[in-house]
């Protein structure tokens, strides 16, 4: 009898179990529907994000930008080339068809003051008059007078921005020596040259009683195979920053005056530009 009794009550806990059974499974039906929709949504998100180029972006602009810098670099980089087009420039030979011939006593070789045996020397007696001078690239044969030499020198003060410069005669057998020329000259003095040039000399030639000088800006300096009187010859190649130049030895301070050099300076000229081993 007491069994009969319990029967019922296990029916009904039975009933209830399978209920609760019943609802959660009905529970997780839904949630695993439900959850595919989410994913989407999430992963359409995530696209939005991560996509380079949203429907609204105009990347024109950027495109531009974008291109912009490699043009400076393009600008920077022709002139780059301009510059070394400005150096090969220089190494081409200057044509002599349209030049005078020079006729008479005449000298266009030089020799570098770096290799002359007697820079040392004649830096050092020319300093007795004006401290700090240097002689300035080149040294020229008299062809008139053995032994006899030509040269300019410098001293380039900072400080106030001047230059003091000296032409001189040297006798290479004696070491006997005199100053032809002097001036001294603030930025922009001199009106062979531009407004900026601070005036120093080089002397380049010797024709019938003148010297042939290159007058220039001390600030410039050019490449390992320039020819300083090529340089001269073409004031507007570097803004008129060269000029040639002379003097006559008789009267030095009143004959400064443009020299317009003949076919032969030039070839002179143009062969040392050939054979520099630069």
């Amino acid at each position: 009898m007491p069994d009969r009794q319990k029967s019922p009550l296990l029916a009904w806990i039975l009933v209830v179990f399978l209920g609760v059974a019943v609802i959660a499974l009905l529970f997780m039906l839904l949630t695993d529907s439900e959850e595919p929709s989410t994913t989407t949504e999430s992963a359409s998100e995530t696209e939005a994000v991560s996509d380079p180029i949203s429907p609204s972006f105009d990347d024109t602009d950027i495109a531009e930008e974008d291109e912009n810098p490699d043009e400076e670099s393009s600008d920077d980089e022709e002139e780059e080339v301009d510059e070394e087009k400005r150096t090969d420039d220089e190494s081409e030979e200057v044509d002599t068809s349209d030049a005078p011939s020079a006729s008479g006593d005449y000298n266009f070789d030089v020799h570098s003051a770096d290799g002359w045996e007697h820079t040392s020397r004649a830096e050092s007696s020319i300093q007795e008059l004006t401290e700090g001078q240097k002689i300035i690239y080149t040294i020229v044969e008299d062809p008139t007078q053995e032994d006899i030499v030509y040269f300019a020198a410098a001293t380039i003060n900072e400080a106030d921005d001047t230059s003091f410069v000296g032409v001189y005669s040297y006798n290479t057998d004696d070491y006997s020596w005199e100053r032809i020329w002097k001036n001294e000259y603030a930025t922009g003095g001199s009106s062979f040259l531009n407004d900026n040039a601070l005036p120093q000399l080089s002397v380049v030639g010797y024709e019938n009683g003148k010297i042939v000088m290159v007058i220039q800006d001390a600030n410039f300096y050019s490449g390992a195979c320039s020819d300083i009187l090529l340089l001269g010859i073409d004031q507007t190649l570097h803004g008129e920053s060269h000029n040639l130049i002379s003097i006559e030895l008789e009267e030095p301070y009143g004959s400064i005056e443009e020299y317009i050099a003949p076919s032969q300076a030039i070839a002179a000229a143009n062969e040392r530009k050939n054979n520099c081993p630069f």
